[in-house]
């Protein structure tokens, strides 16, 4: 766990918050127009005066929360939510920052402390966007690529970053 997900985690414990993993929630009660707590997959009822959900939106609002305290509207855009696509995602354990032609100097580290983008243009992103529109992972796929290290040094053992 990175140090903002450590700090946030202290911070909750400090102000009295439980934190639970492995927990899946079966549905989110409303009382009153708000939500007012979880009801587990194991049927335990947790209260809450407020509740996050890091689900998708179709699936935070149409799955977990009964329709009936919504706006029909609001159900109709939400229907209507598009998040189609595929996301893979790998973690690597380097010894040392990948090296790049283009990319030589002592501000290496620097410069590669944002996102790299590996596609040669948009056109190329599009294609690699089919295979998802289909439910497909792409052949050549686009690559969106971050160092979280160099941000947080506690992700990586010391003398590595």
């Amino acid at each position: 766990m990175g140090a903002l997900s450590q700090a946030l985690g202290r911070a909750a414990l400090e102000a009295g918050v439980e934190i639970r993993t492995g927990a899946e929630v079966a549905e989110i009660q409303i009382s009153e127009g708000k939500a007012a707590g979880v009801v587990l997959a194991s049927g335990e009822t947790i209260s809450a005066r407020a509740v996050v959900s890091n689900a998708d939106p179709r699936t935070t609002f149409l799955k977990l929360i009964d329709p009936v305290n919504f706006d029909p509207n609001f159900l109709g855009k939400i229907r209507n939510y598009r998040s189609l696509g595929s996301v893979a995602k790998v973690n690597l354990a380097l010894s040392a920052l990948p090296t790049f032609v283009a990319l030589q100097g002592a501000d290496a580290g620097e410069r590669l402390s944002g996102r790299i983008h590996i596609g040669p243009d948009i056109d190329y992103l599009e294609r690699a966007f089919d295979a998802a529109k289909y439910g497909n992972f792409s052949p050549k796929p686009y690559l969106d690529i971050t160092i979280p290290s160099l941000t947080d040094a506690s992700l990586a053992p010391k003398a590595h970053t």
